[in-house]
């Protein structure tokens, strides 16, 4: 806990922060994997023993325009104008 007149970061900020970063994390990861032609279940490699390595390993590895077939170039894209 760091202290400078009042507390800046606790337990409870802390875990604010992680539970705030999830979500954004897991998409851009899954988003990485797809660019280099995985599939995004390969995610749930890193909670295997030593499988963080792999995943990081996948992650270093150089772009493949393979895995362009994860995208779904038939669907428009959405924007503001898509919301009701």
């Amino acid at each position: 806990m760091v202290r400078a007149g009042r507390e800046l970061v606790g337990p409870g900020n802390a875990a604010t922060g992680a539970l705030l970063s999830i979500i954004p994390t897991l998409s851009l990861t899954v988003r990485r994997l797809h660019d280099t032609d995985n599939s995004g279940w390969y995610y749930l490699m890193q909670f295997l023993p030593f499988g963080s390595l792999l995943v990081f390993y996948r992650l270093a590895q150089r772009s493949d325009p393979a895995g362009y077939r994860f995208d779904d170039s038939t669907q428009p894209l959405y924007g503001v104008d898509d919301l009701d």
